[in-house]
Formats: structure tokens, C-alpha cells, sequence
């Protein structure tokens, strides 16, 4: 009641359980339960099921045992900032409540990872920019070092300083954490469609990581809750018309995934090949020069045959070393691979639907959802271990 009366007071809405297992719903949907005295059951649910923190607030007047741990503080503070980036999308007209999270939750993720890609397209732009500056700047060009070092230093500055807005802003983990909690209610509305809907996707997402992306877990079960997603309808089928739009558009779109991650790393490769071969032609014509004028007295022409024997197998090399640390980060290889499985198994599953019945079409229904929650969480966790970074790109490296 406290509660309730605080968030009327700051014009929060409220929602009246009218569960007969009201303990059981508040232990469950609670982000932090307040405990004035003893423990009674609502304690014993949650701590049974790790749900979250239990603050016990004392009559003595002393200070409240079991505060919030750093990084379940550290999950509210991200799920405060989801709510208002999500308030900053156009709710869909005609949409019900759980797909309009959806919907928003997309277009965040989108608006961000535009942010994000900025972000690391200026990094290994300038960053290339840099090097290549410092590489060229060499004898017979002694006059453009001073010119070459000054636009190295100025460049590097200025990725610094665009990392540090990057990282201030947390694009990346913003635009990855986002994605998430799209794709995941994404499956939630299939498994809704197909009635379904006491299956709940946070409680087999991202179980192995508990303390970093533990607020999309909370994100999630608070959507359900404040959602229509629990209310049966008539409709409820796994032959519904939106569950089979589902598996077929995440067919089409890991098949489509696949073939452009591929594409790309193919482009890297073909590109890298290409710049290793341009830079071995120029030095070797400028080595078979040089051999062929070992004899010849010392001029201007000698010093700038030394200049391409090692300038551009030297920047040709920087690019393909940028080309490759590119495509490793934004995870080519991997992601087409695992589109491709993932394409596989919704195939699959998307014949079994054209002959299965009813019980046999929830079962795999059920088990794509689990196979797409698992691919959302090692995209996840794959980009989560390459964060946006400064390569440092000097000759002496």
C-alpha cells in the first residue's frame, strides 16, 4: 500500500492483483521487495526462486538489512534508462500492449545501433587515417614528418575523444541489450499467438548471465506483467495466422542473414587479397628497379625507389590488419555460420508445421523459441566480448 500510494503520488500507473496466488505474483513480478518485521512467505518464494533482492527494513530505526547489491542497483539504473528510451518511440496504432513494447524496443535498438556503427566506422577511419599519415611522411618526403606526426597526434586525439563519447553514451551495450529484448518478445508474442501464454521467455534467457544482463530478465517479466500478454483469446491457435508469419519470416530472415554476413566477409577477404597483392606488385617493381640500378650513381631517383619498396607493403599491410580486426569485431564468420543453423532448424520446423497437429505444433513451437532465445543470446554474448575499441595503428607496431 505504500508503494501504491508513492507511485500514484509520482503519477506511476497501478496494477491491482487480483491473482488467487498474490504472494506468488508479487514475489515473482517485484524488482525489490520491502519487508517491514519478519519473513513471512513472499520472502521464502523469492529467495527460493532467485528473483531478486529482499531489503528488510527494521522497527529499531537502524539502518535496512540486505541493501541493494552493487549490480542489481546497476540493473535498475539500466532499466530506467530503457523506459525512457523506449518513451521516445511512436507507440503503433491498433497494437496491443505486448507487440507495442516490441515494436519500440526495435526501433530503439535500431536507432542506436546507427550510433553505434557511426561510432566504430569513424574509429577505424581515423585510425587509419593516422597511420597512413605517419607511414608516408618518410624519406624522400622529411619535409611532410612534422606535417605527417601533427595529423597522427590530431587524429588520435579526436578518436579518443569520439571513443569516449561512444563509451559515455554506452551505444554499443545499449543497442545489443535492446536487440535483445526485441527478439525476445519477439518469441513471446509467437508463443502468445499459439497460446502459449504461460510460457514466459525470461526464465530460459540468458540464465549464464545472472549479474551483467540481469535487468533484461527484469525488463522482460515486467512487460509480461503490465501487458496484455496473459489474457487467452479466442484466437490462440499454433495454426494462428501471426505464429506462422513468425517461423516463416525468421526463416527467411536467417537464410537472407546468412548470405549477406557471408557476402561481407567475402568482401573482406576479396579486398584484403587485393590490397596484400597491390602492395607486393609495387615493391617488387620497385626492388627489381632498385637491382637492376645497384651500379648506378646515388640520385633523387634512388631514394624514391627505396620509398615504394617499403611505403606501400606498408600501409597495404596497415589496411588489411584494420580490414581484418573489422571484420573479427562485427563477428562475419560466426554470425553467418550460426544463421545458417539457425535458418536450418526453422526450415525444418516450418515443414513439421505444414503436417504436425495441434500438440505436435506447440512442441515446436516451443522448441524454436528456445533455439532462437539461445541464438539472441550468443549474438549477444559474442559482441559483448568485442566492445567498441581504439586500434592503435603507429608504425612502430
Amino acid at each position: 500500500r505504500l508503494a501504491a500510494d508513492e507511485a500514484k503520488a509520482r503519477g506511476c500507473s497501478v496494477k491491482v492483483c487480483a491473482s488467487a496466488d498474490a504472494e506468488g505474483v508479487i514475489a515473482y513480478y517485484s524488482a525489490v521487495v520491502a519487508v517491514f518485521g519478519g519473513a513471512p512467505e513472499i520472502v521464502r518464494k523469492r529467495e527460493r526462486g532467485d528473483l531478486g533482492p529482499v531489503v528488510h527494513v527494521l522497527a529499531d530505526g537502524n539502518a535496512p538489512r540486505n541493501v541493494l547489491p552493487d549490480e542489481f542497483a546497476a540493473s535498475l539504473v539500466n532499466l530506467n534508462r530503457f523506459n525512457r528510451d523506449i518513451a521516445r518511440e511512436t507507440v503503433p496504432q491498433g497494437a496491443d500492449t505486448l507487440h507495442a513494447f516490441q515494436v519500440r524496443a526495435d526501433c530503439a535498438s535500431g536507432r542506436l545501433q546507427q550510433w553505434t556503427l557511426h561510432s566504430l566506422h569513424g574509429l577505424y577511419f581515423v585510425g587509419g587515417v593516422a597511420g597512413a599519415a605517419q607511414l608516408i611522411a618518410q624519406p624522400p618526403l622529411s619535409a611532410l614528418s612534422p606535417l605527417g606526426t601533427g595529423v597522427r597526434l590530431g587524429l588520435l586525439a579526436l578518436a579518443f575523444l569520439w571513443l569516449r563519447v561512444a563509451k559515455r553514451e554506452d551505444y554499443e551495450n545499449r543497442y545489443q541489450d535492446y536487440r535483445a529484448i526485441a527478439e525476445a518478445l519477439r518469441v513471446q508474442e509467437a508463443w502468445c499467438a499459439a497460446g502459449m501464454r504461460e510460457c514466459l521467455v525470461e526464465t530460459s534467457y540468458l540464465q549464464m548471465q545472472q549479474s551483467e544482463l540481469r535487468w533484461i530478465q527484469l525488463a522482460l517479466r515486467s512487460i509480461y506483467l503490465v501487458s496484455d500478454a496473459s489474457v487467452a483469446r479466442p484466437a490462440d491457435a499454433p495454426s494462428a495466422a501471426s505464429c506462422v508469419e513468425w517461423v516463416a519470416g525468421q526463416r527467411a530472415y536467417y537464410e537472407r542473414a546468412a548470405k549477406v554476413q557471408a557476402h561481407k566477409q567475402k568482401i573482406v577477404s576479396t579486398v584484403s587479397r587485393a590490397l596484400l597483392v597491390l602492395g607486393a606488385v609495387v615493391s617488387g617493381a620497385a626492388l627489381v628497379a632498385s637491382l637492376v640500378n645497384a651500379h648506378a650513381p646515388k640520385t633523387g631517383a634512388t631514394a624514391w625507389l627505396l620509398y615504394f619498396l617499403t611505403v606501400p607493403a606498408a600501409i597495404s599491410g596497415m589496411v588489411v590488419l584494420l580490414l581484418q580486426f573489422y571484420s573479427q569485431q562485427r563477428g562475419y564468420g560466426e554470425n553467418a555460420r550460426r544463421y545458417q543453423r539457425t535458418y536450418v532448424v526453422f526450415d525444418k520446423a516450418l515443414q513439421r508445421l505444414h503436417e504436425g497437429g495441434s500438440e505436435d505444433s506447440k512442441a515446436i513451437l516451443a522448441g524454436l523459441g528456445h533455439e532462437a532465445l539461445s541464438e539472441h543470446a550468443d549474438w549477444l554474448i559474442l559482441h559483448r566480448e568485442r566492445p567498441l575499441r581504439l586500434i592503435s595503428t603507429s608504425s612502430e607496431q
